[in-house]
């Protein structure tokens, strides 16, 4: 019997040791993960704090712009101010875009595409406050301001073109601009 009380004391003591070998790694993997977290809070608080995560002051000029638009839109949407050609002016807010450095400009094309929508929304809204009777008429009226407003759109893009070709800059290439696109342009040569 003592030898078998010795023995389960033996095995006991082995057994506590292996638990007591098995915790400690435990708590340095513990420990260790504990640590990586900390140095990455402390990583993005420097990322915060250099300004990686701040939308650019380009951008908030054009959301800021934007921001306006939306609201004198959602007045006319609301019937409060009849909807006319001025509505949502796009031309200067557009070279404003167009001034936004390239690795920003899709943070301002989804800025103007808010616009957009909510000149959409305002056009329609306008439309249906308008007394049945007189929707035709105003339909006929939208339908001729949007056609003289792409001739001018046309008139002042074939103004730029000539300045360009006058001055002898190339046109840009891509929708709008009538040039062949870059790649083409490397591979012209």
């Amino acid at each position: 019997m003592t030898a078998t009380a010795s023995a389960r004391r033996q095995a006991l003591a082995d057994f506590a040791r292996s638990r007591k070998s098995e915790g400690s790694s435990g708590r340095l993997i513990g420990r260790v993960a504990v640590g990586i977290v900390i140095l990455g809070l402390i990583g993005l608080v420097i990322l915060w704090i250099s300004g990686f995560f701040m939308t650019p002051r380009e951008v908030l000029a054009v959301r800021a712009a934007v921001d306006s638009q939306i609201a004198e839109l959602e007045r006319v949407a609301r019937g409060e101010v009849p909807y006319g050609e001025g509505s949502g002016s796009f031309g200067p807010l557009m070279d404003t875009v167009r001034e936004v450095p390239e690795q920003y400009r899709n943070q301002a094309r989804r800025e103007m595409g808010r616009l957009f929508e909510a000149r959409e929304t305002a056009e329609v809204n306008s439309f249906f406050a308008i007394p049945p009777a007189q929707r035709a008429a105003e339909l006929d009226r939208r339908i001729k301001a949007e056609e003289a407003r792409r001739a001018r759109w046309e008139a002042e893009r074939q103004q730029r073109e000539a300045s360009r070709a006058a001055s002898g800059d190339r046109p840009r290439s891509g929708p709008g601009g009538g040039g062949p696109p870059s790649g083409a342009q490397a591979t012209a040569g």
